[in-house]
């Protein structure tokens, strides 16, 4: 048994999306699937299959294949829950305003009222929330991309398209929270040199990251990180320039009239990878190779 659902990215006219971006949200969006089958049945296996890819805006093809313990009814209503997660902001929605927006949904008549409303119990108490948290943070790192949806069939444009502006807010960021009139905490997300590491859990000792505004201090605060590095489940290459992609999160306090950063913490590393040569020679981390005056 097989079910069909496309994850629509929409594109900017003639726009070409990062590689990386797709493939990181393709697994988001393999995750997201599983999740909710286990949700559904936690006894179920599936194995998420890339079917095709429709050109124009990017239609990323897939079929959700029940391998064990999942009915074709089953099948529906994780490709229907899917889309659910898309379509609605989640965080602080009641069961009765999730319930509402998903029964107006379009969906496969073999799905009962019971079945859509334990979907819409399943939204309320953020079942696969993560997983869609991490798609949505995997795409709004291209700006080539300005809409996502979920439709049922290759080729078929999706009825309702989460715009770009929506992403970070659905990616579990939230705006620049000011606690009093003097200080705020804001989030955000990139791509940073590894400079200096402090393999301590739960040290107050800075991190050093090199990032586009220069180099600069952090506090670690993803101690499971740490205690994944220092026991060995996660193996990180010591290189020079290792690039890491963190959540960071700066306190800002208000004086004389202007912000001033007064803290920065990495909430969370996402993932990390080796840097290209061009970029640590342009740095100047690693040294130029002689070359011959001739």
């Amino acid at each position: 048994m097989e079910e069909p659902i496309t994850l629509y990215l929409q594109l900017e006219d003639a726009a070409v999306p990062d590689l990386e971006v797709v493939a990181r949200a393709s697994l988001a969006w393999s995750a997201l699937l599983k999740e909710l089958a286990f949700v559904t049945n936690p006894d179920a296996q599936i194995r998420i299959e890339l079917a095709s890819t429709t050109e124009g805006s990017l239609g990323i093809d897939t079929l959700v294949r029940g391998l064990r313990n999942l009915t074709k009814k089953d099948l529906k209503a994780i490709a229907f829950g899917a889309g659910s997660f898309l379509l609605l902001q989640t965080i602080g929605y009641t069961y009765e305003k999730i319930l509402d927006a998903v029964t107006q949904q379009d969906h496969d008549e073999s799905l009962s009222d019971v079945d859509v409303a334990r979907i819409a119990e399943a939204v309320s108490k953020g079942a696969a929330r993560r997983q869609a948290e991490n798609l949505f943070a995997e795409i709004e790192r291209d700006p080539s991309i300005t809409g996502v949806g979920v439709s049922r069939y290759p080729g078929e444009v999706p009825k309702y398209i989460v715009p770009r502006s929506a992403f970070l807010g659905r990616a579990g960021y939230s705006p620049a929270i000011v606690e009093t009139s003097e200080r705020r905490h804001t989030p955000a997300r990139y791509e940073a040199l590894l400079i200096k590491p402090v393999l301590v859990v739960g040290s107050r000792r800075r991190w050093r990251l090199l990032t586009a505004d220069g180099e600069q201090s952090f506090i670690m605060k993803d101690d499971q990180f740490v205690a994944d590095v220092l026991s060995g489940a996660r193996v990180i290459p010591m290189v020079a320039g290792l690039v890491m992609d963190v959540e960071v999160v700066r306190t800002e306090e208000f004086r004389e009239g202007v912000w001033n950063v007064t803290e920065q913490s990495i909430v969370r590393v996402r993932g990390y990878r080796r840097p290209d040569l061009t970029g640590l020679l342009d740095l100047g981390l690693v040294p130029k190779p002689d070359q011959d005056d001739d």
